[in-house]
């Protein structure tokens, strides 16, 4: 078989034809909306009218691209398992039928870790069931085989890909079970653990009980639950099932460009005669398919269950690539009921709302279905210019929800941990709460139920990183500015990037260079004519405030004998395979390629063994690391990506681990990069593709945006649900990677992005160029004070993503959570929630549109052109406060909570509220990066509540080394205001040790404090002399008194009155 199906040493021919398809897919158009730079010209040379009709022309072509590039996506009807499970149409043939408890089978395992079980089903081998306890009373049920059913090939589980040592099933006692006398009901309990587990036997069903006898989250409670087993069929092409329906925007889309359906995957790299290259038997095969696809998108009606046959188990057509299914049908599937639950929000990776909306009502199961649209779809893709509102999957997948009710605050969640390609259906229940419905192609059965506290979504979450670990501290820089494109030219171009802002004022802390630094698309190289000497342009850039320098490495391998990790790869059998065991060859960016193994332990040791300089010329402390293409992406693969029956180490097929890949990928980079920066140095690396536990070893970023106001507005809700699965340091491509923001759109992305955690420029090649500078003064000005807010708050920054990586059980910290985090975060976590009684009938719901930087800072930002004023209802009761902190009258005027307040919101204009009650550390001197302000004094902004009080948390830790991580190597100091004394006490942490200098405070800005009378005094733990004074000035109708405590004043053990 050759490369364009997937298959081995063969490919597909290069040359002139392929350069210029790989061409047309980096020249897409841009977006619809977005602004066409035009290069002047002469009138002879250029009519208007000619410009304007090209202007036309590309907005039309870009309009009909987007609606075709999901149409080269799978649907669930175009994945048999998916129309096999959906609505309860699982036959018995093809599933075995429903699961049922046998008599007298529930027992505590001899090793006392689980209580196992065997389930029966009509047809079909029995399936072993086990329960157990894990950190933070989460409950686990996993089905696999049971080991004497006699299973053809066992099934793949994610393991320790995603869990963590502490996630290790904890000890029950003969105690913890007890079965009724009939053997109906079981009960599965743990002393001291408030949620408990009761089993019902015929047909199974598991609920999660709260202490209190309440079903907290039901499983199987449709009878949906199945496991396939491997069931084979004639290998035949079925004709695909009925696709249920698509949305409105589907369907328009598929009626306006009735070739959308027919184009491979990757036609914008493979050009729009790729026809020549199929046989005839695939040309009418597609044809075939094609017909059949169109017919699909307008039917309704729901095909009957199959008890007799197995519909999509043999081979199986998509576009043009087979799938021939060499091990049968192995789909799990279950339903998952979150009783009381008023909105689900997770499974990031997605363009959806961040309450996830239903797809099917008013029931999961037939025959009651009667609207449905896409199920949501876990399978990660290189997505080109992707659109928003869509369910299908982009670069990411993480298998995790939250189930919240709004009227109480109660979240529980949970996490099915499957590797496989996978659909989520979402529907009101017939009873108070919210159905899913969980399909997976392949894998077992390993759920893990979340049961929430008193903290609402705050406890799931900590429950979540007991089981995938917590997130990387990252170091200090990465919290800094980046700046990247697609391409920097050059080393001259690279340094006059560097130049620009210096010259220009402006702070940041990276540069990045895309794949065209490489030579010739070869990775850990160096196009050497353009980039002669990269250390010495490392160390220029370290001499301008030590800055740093990322390069890409993608896992695609350019197939050349003269290229050392090819011919290694090859030659220590580091690839994937083909089905026929050689090396998969496919095609990327760097043309014909292969694509390294990660399952492989090996395959993992051998890529992280490449940076070091002996492997990787030039690498150094200051070079950092970017795997793009990990989903992986493969040009002329099915959907552009590695075939499914494709081959892993241990024999696993592709579809068994697809959406683990991006994931070990980032594995082994991040062991390369501690061996190559030593192992007490912090790693930093940037990924595309995720999966559970992604952040322990990588930040993540949205992928390829486009330049737009809907695009920017996509980043809010697409950043929340990162952060909720763990990925704290992500963000979005500043401006987008696709078209050409205008000033508007520019200035008003830097004024969100600065309170995002991870802030990067990115752009296409074939963009204009977009630094500060490029633009007017008044756009440059307006991104120096968003970059420079940026850098005054990275104390508060770095102090979230240390209580985030730090804390959790048994920490000093008392809030670990996510760094962004949504406006309902704080009903239940001791901040200030939002108030759900006054709703906002002129934008979007504040979850989709506001946010809070960590419990302080609330961010309702503008998110639409041509915004003068800008409207938000400020979060909590009415005796909650709020700091408009960019006032430009009266920053220190506190407002009231529940109410709707409105500012003038120019451009430049800065939109954040302080919340009442907390106090914010800050670095006010303006410095060219982070590591140019490392030993700058604080300035502490005091924000007082109606009660004069407040509280806030300051990390003082190296920003280089894991020693924080290991030693416990930093200070944790509590700042605590009330009755007109601010404190300074340290409450955690070993101290910084290794002679670093502690940074000290300068200033302290007290709002809300009403008029100073008599002065100020400090006190100094340890000073000779006690209380002295100190000199303060009043802000007068600008609210707030400023405080200058001078050099020499500790970060901690002081106390601060006035009066």
């Amino acid at each position: 078989m050759d490369a364009a199906g997937g298959g081995g040493g063969g490919g597909l021919a290069g040359g002139p034809r392929w350069s210029a398809r790989l061409r047309r897919r980096r020249r897409r158009p841009p977006a619809l909306g977005s602004v066409v730079v035009v290069p002047p010209a002469s009138p002879h040379r250029l009519l208007p009218s000619l410009v304007i009709l090209l202007l036309i022309f590309l907005a039309v072509l870009s309009e009909l691209a987007f609606a075709a590039e999901w149409g080269k996506l799978k649907t669930c009807a175009d994945a048999p398992f998916c129309r096999r499970h959906r609505h309860g149409r699982a036959g018995l043939h093809s599933s075995g039928g429903p699961l049922s408890l046998a008599p007298g089978t529930l027992a505590v395992a001899s090793d006392g870790l689980s209580v196992r079980g065997t389930l029966i089903r009509p047809a079909g081998p029995a399936v072993d069931l086990a329960v157990s306890l894990h950190v933070g009373g989460v409950w686990r049920l996993v089905l696999d085989d049971a080991p004497d059913a006699g299973a053809p090939h066992p099934r793949f589980r994610v393991g320790d890909i995603s869990l963590v040592g502490a996630a290790a099933p904890l000890p029950l006692g003969a105690e913890s079970l007890r079965v009724e006398a009939d053997g109906g009901v079981a009960e599965v309990r743990a002393p001291g653990v408030a949620a408990w587990v009761r089993l019902s036997a015929n047909p199974l069903r598991v609920a999660l009980m709260s202490d209190d006898g309440a079903e907290e989250v039901v499983v199987n409670g449709h009878g949906l639950l199945r496991m396939e087993p491997f069931v084979n069929a004639p290998a035949e092409t079925p004709t695909p099932a009925a696709k249920e329906s698509t949305t409105d925007g589907e369907a328009a889309a598929a009626e306006a460009s009735p070739t959308a359906v027919a184009d491979d995957p990757h036609d914008t790299v493979l050009g729009d005669d790729d026809d020549d290259d199929l046989s005839t038997e695939e040309r009418m095969a597609e044809d075939a398919y094609q017909a059949t696809a169109s017919a699909e998108k307008t039917v309704h009606s729901l095909p009957p269950i199959d008890d007799t046959g197995c519909d999509g188990c043999g081979s199986v057509m998509f576009k043009s690539h087979a799938d021939p299914q060499p091990r049968g049908a192995q789909a799990v599937a279950a339903d998952i009921f979150f009783p009381g639950a008023t909105s689900l929000h997770g499974l990031p990776g997605r363009t959806l709302p961040l309450s996830l909306p239903v797809s099917v009502s008013p029931s999961l199961v037939a025959p009651d279905v009667s609207a449905v649209t896409e199920p949501v779809r876990l399978y990660n893709l290189d997505v080109f210019e992707y659109e928003l509102d869509k369910p299908l999957g982009l670069y990411g997948a993480i298998p995790l929800v939250y189930a919240r009710s709004a009227a109480t605050g109660r979240t529980v969640g949970a996490l099915w941990l499957n590797a496989a390609e996978t659909y989520v259906d979402i529907a009101d229940g017939e009873v108070a709460g919210k159905d899913t419905h969980w399909m997976s192609e392949s894998g077992v059965v390993e759920l893990f139920l979340l049961p929430g506290g008193a903290r609402g979504p705050a406890d799931v979450y900590e429950q979540y990183l007991g089981l995938t670990g917590r997130p990387a501290l990252p170091p200090a820089f990465a919290l800094g500015k980046h700046q990247c494109r697609w391409n920097y030219r050059d080393d001259a171009d690279a340094r006059s990037v560097n130049a620009g802002y210096e010259r220009h004022g402006l702070p940041y802390d990276v540069l990045w260079l895309d794949i065209e630094h490489t030579d010739g698309k070869r990775y850990f190289t160096w196009d050497t004519d353009k980039f002669p000497d990269p250390t010495a342009l490392m160390a220029h850039l370290n001499a301008h405030g030590g800055r740093q320098l990322v390069t890409i490495v993608d896992p695609h391998i350019k197939r050349d004998d003269a290229f050392s990790v090819h011919t290694d790869a090859t030659a220590e059998g580091h690839y994937v395979k083909n089905a026929e065991g050689a090396d998969f060859v496919g095609w990327c960016w760097a043309g014909s390629s292969s694509y390294i193994d990660y399952l492989a332990p090996t395959a993992r040791d051998y890529w992280a063994s490449r940076f070091c300089p002996a492997k990787y010329p030039h690498f150094g402390p200051s070079l950092h690391t970017w795997v793009d293409m990990n989903e992986p992406s493969v040009f002329n693969g099915p959907e552009g990506t590695l075939p499914k029956h494709a081959l892993h180490a241990g024999g696993w097929e592709h579809r068994d681990v697809h959406n683990v890949y991006g994931i070990l990928s980032m594995a082994a980079t991040a062991e390369g990069l501690r061996r190559g920066h030593g192992p007490t140095e912090r790693t930093f690396s940037l990924s595309r593709s995720y999966f559970a536990g992604s952040h322990r070893y990588s930040a993540v970023w949205t992928g390829d945006n486009t330049a737009s106001f809907p695009h920017l507005a996509s980043t809010v809700r697409m950043l929340l649900a990162l952060q909720l699965g763990g990925i704290s340091l992500s963000g979005a491509d500043v401006g987008g990677f696709f078209g050409n923001p205008d000033a508007e759109l520019m200035a008003r992305w830097y004024a969100v992005a600065i309170y995002q955690p991870f802030l990067r420029n990115h752009a296409h090649m074939d963009t204009a160029r977009r630094e500060p500078w490029v633009y007017s003064d008044a756009t440059t000005d307006a991104v120096r004070v968003a970059l420079r807010e940026r850098y005054a708050l990275l104390p508060y920054w770095r102090t979230l993503f240390a209580a985030n990586a730090l804390g959790g059980p048994g920490s000093p910290f008392a809030d670990a959570g996510p760094p962004m985090r949504p406006v309902w975060w704080a009903a239940t976590t001791g901040e200030s929630p939002p108030d759900p009684a006054t709703p906002d009938a002129v934008t979007a719901p504040e979850e989709e549109v506001a946010w809070y930087v960590g419990r302080c800072l609330y961010i309702p930002p503008v998110l639409e052109a041509g915004v003068t004023t800008a409207t938000t209802t400020l979060p909590g009761p009415s005796d909650a406060r709020w700091y408009d902190t960019h006032s430009p009258v009266s920053p220190g005027t506190p407002l009231s909570g529940g109410t709707r307040h409105t500012v003038d919101a120019p451009v430049g204009r800065l939109l954040a509220y302080a919340a009442g009650g907390c106090v914010v550390p800050r670095a006010e001197r303006a410095r060219r990066s982070s590591a140019a302000a490392a030993a700058d004094p604080l300035t502490l902004a005091v924000y007082l509540d109606a009660a004069g009080a407040a509280t806030g948390e300051w990390v003082a830790e190296d920003g280089k080394t894991t020693a924080a991580a290991t030693a416990g190597a930093y200070t944790l100091v509590q700042y605590t205001a009330a009755a007109g004394v601010l404190r300074a006490a340290t409450a955690g942490g070993q101290g910084l040790g290794g002679g670093v200098d502690p940074v000290g405070v300068e200033r302290v800005v007290l709002y809300g404090a009403g008029r100073v009378g008599e002065g100020v005094w400090l006190e100094v733990e340890g000073e000779a002399g006690g209380e002295r004074p100190v000199p303060w000035v009043d802000l007068g109708t600008a609210g707030g008194v400023v405080v200058k405590l001078g050099m020499g004043v500790p970060a901690t053990e002081w106390k601060l009155r006035w009066a």
